[in-house]
């Protein structure tokens, strides 16, 4: 006797729902199949309430292409910032070989600050969805789930949502998180699991599972599972995200099937010939007493019916059988009645009535309704475990699963703060089509100090990158001492120059020649110098003294002493017999032999290095124009 009773003792692995899990990413739960996949979240949140609106009635539109023979489940998962994830995104994995021990030391511990308050107090929102199948017939085929699937993938598409199959090491990961919200053990699949005829579940489940009546101890931590038991008409679009807007372990998991338009009629017909048999009744009743009056619920009750009849009367709207479960995790059970209460009140701000699954089968069905196979739980004749409803495809639609997203790329640099989720915003601008950026802002308000944290990110993240920063304003100098920077100051009272007509003859662009690329520059050199746009006439002569003072380089194959310069192109004009060159050298003797003649001489600027400042600060604002267009030249 004793044999039998421990034979029959139930494991923890039996608690986990699924049989088997396929390469395809199919899961078998009894006679029913899964598949399991990720919509990507959106910035909901702040979207403008137009944008809201029309982002609604897509979502709606969604909803109504849902198959009829399928069940559907929307799994919405806080999960914690990844720790690793910004450590490998903010804090550089060595020392820049230009930076000192003592500035990388100091700028990785201001990182690791930075992770620590994000990950204390900040989490993101995962939706996992799934579609499940159970055949009737042995004519019905599984693999139209992904079918299904395929189809969803396209209408999301319509309203900017990324839609992923997740396949079968993710989706043990994911079950394993699942089952480990509050004890955070860290996921482990040992690399020949797929040699070995091993059980997946030993790697899911925690060690034991006792399930209470309004609670699981699960491991060494404790859950419970929630329902909606009543919700307002007036239940607004902000209701999960609000539930979810926290550190704390909550998933909501939300199961609707779409009902045959025919089927629904037929369900509402039913319905509203039940009130009319109660309200006649009713009457019959109140007669006797020497009234004709109708309580206030039939009434009500009426009025609902008669509302969904209308709707399911139009083209866009289809009615569903619908349940929400909200299940939450938490080391201790006293922090997990905190938890509930703070889930409880945080409804009824929204119109909600939040209530506890009670009884022991209550909540291990509870629990694997919550797991994303789209099987919730039912009782025996049929209908979903804790509160069903029948809902119109718009009010479903106000339990919104989107919210926000974090902008994490793990390959890109730290551009502030989320100021909702509390995240870092870490983008990586390469991946546009366009990666340029400004920052923005009053005076004081940090414009120069976000340049240089940019920078500072930029040099530990990618040593062999180069950096070149024109300083207009004498401020970045200290910034390249650590980096063992090339400070390259021009103005007048230096002895840098620069020669405009410097240029290698080997490199062209869309067809042009490096002298034709040169030809196009001197002019627009000479259209700044003057301080008026250049004639055709103009043009002309410039081109034709170019290409003249070119000659010897191009004779010699692009020897570098043959490089002409400002002088040479300066009486070359001056040789002209028309009056616009004579006009063009005037316009240019400030810069060939006056006071601004720092690009009337051979560059003597070595670039060897990989960081270079350009000090501009003493160019003055009369040489500053000219000055900016050749250092951008160059």
């Amino acid at each position: 006797k004793n044999k039998k009773a421990a034979s029959n003792k139930r494991s923890a692995q039996h608690s986990v729902s699924f049989d088997e899990i396929y390469e395809n990413g199919l899961f078998s739960i009894g006679d029913t199949f899964s598949i399991i996949f990720k919509l990507e979240n959106i910035d909901y949140k702040v979207m403008r309430e137009i944008e809201k609106d029309q982002f609604y009635q897509k979502y709606i539109h969604f909803l109504n292409t849902l198959p009829q023979d399928v069940n559907y489940q929307e799994l919405i998962l806080n999960s914690p910032t990844d720790e690793l994830q910004l450590t490998k995104a903010i804090v550089p994995s060595s020392q820049n070989q230009f930076c000192s021990k003592d500035v990388y030391d100091d700028y990785c511990n201001i990182m690791k600050k930075l992770i620590d308050t994000t990950t204390a107090e900040s989490c993101e929102q995962i939706i996992i969805s799934a579609l499940s199948f159970t055949p009737r017939t042995r004519i019905d085929d599984v693999n139209i789930l992904f079918k299904y699937f395929k189809a969803l993938q396209d209408e999301a598409l319509n309203f900017a949502i990324k839609t992923t199959q997740i396949m079968p090491y993710e989706a043990i990961e994911i079950l394993h998180r699942i089952y480990h919200m509050a004890d955070k053990e860290t996921f482990l699949l040992p690399t020949n699991y797929l040699q070995n005829d091993v059980n997946l579940k030993d790697y899911i489940v925690p060690s034991s599972f006792k399930f209470c009546s309004k609670h699981i101890e699960v491991g060494s931590s404790f859950s419970s599972v929630l329902f909606v038991k009543h919700f307002s008409y007036e239940c607004d679009d902000e209701f999960i995200t609000d539930l979810l807007d926290n550190n704390y372990n909550i998933a909501v998991s939300k199961h609707l099937m779409r009902i045959d338009k025919t089927e629904s009629l037929k369900i509402l017909k039913r319905q509203i010939d039940d009130l009319e048999a109660r309200m006649e009744k009713r009457r019959e009743i109140n007669a006797k007493r020497g009234g004709n009056y109708i309580p206030f619920a039939l009434r009500q009750r009426e009025n609902d019916l008669m509302s969904l009849q209308e709707k399911l009367g139009g083209s866009n709207c289809d009615l569903f059988s619908f349940v929400l479960y909200i299940y939450i995790s938490a080391d201790t059970l006293e922090t997990l009645n905190d938890i509930k209460d703070y889930i409880k009140q945080t409804a009824l701000r929204h119109q909600v009535t939040i209530d506890v699954l009670t009884g022991v089968p209550q909540q291990e069905a509870g629990l694997n309704s919550i797991i994303p196979f789209a099987n919730p739980s039912r009782t025996n004749d049929g209908a979903y475990i804790g509160q069903p409803f029948y809902l119109p495809s718009d009010e479903i639609a106000n339990f919104i699963p989107f919210s926000y997203r974090n902008n994490i790329n793990p390959n890109g640099l730290m551009y502030g703060i989320n100021q909702i989720t509390g995240t870092p915003i870490i983008i990586d601008r390469s991946e546009g089509l366009n990666g340029n950026g400004f920052i923005l802002g009053t005076s004081g308000s940090g414009k120069s100090m976000n340049t240089k944290a940019e920078f500072f990110a930029a040099a530990t993240k990618y040593p062999n990158d180069e950096f070149i920063v024109i300083d207009p304003e004498n401020e970045y100098r200290p910034l390249g001492v650590p980096f063992d920077a090339e400070i390259i100051k021009l103005s007048p009272r230096t002895d840098t120059f620069i020669n405009i007509f410097d240029t290698d003859m080997t490199y062209s662009e869309d067809g042009s020649s490096a002298v034709q690329m040169k030809v196009d520059f001197i002019m627009t050199f000479c259209e700044a110098a003057k301080g008026l746009e250049l004639t055709a006439k103009e043009r002309s002569v410039i081109d034709r003294c170019v290409k003249f003072v070119y000659q010897d380089y191009i004779s010699s194959q692009g020897d570098i002493s043959k490089l002409p310069n400002l002088p040479q192109f300066y009486e070359a004009l001056k040789k002209q017999p028309e009056k616009e060159a004579s006009d063009i050298a005037l316009s240019l003797e400030l810069y060939t032999t006056g006071s601004f003649d720092m690009f009337a001489h051979s560059t003597n600027i070595e670039y060897n290095k990989k960081f270079i400042i350009y000090d501009i600060f003493e160019m003055g604002e009369q040489l500053q124009t000219v000055g900016l267009l050749v250092i951008l030249e160059m």
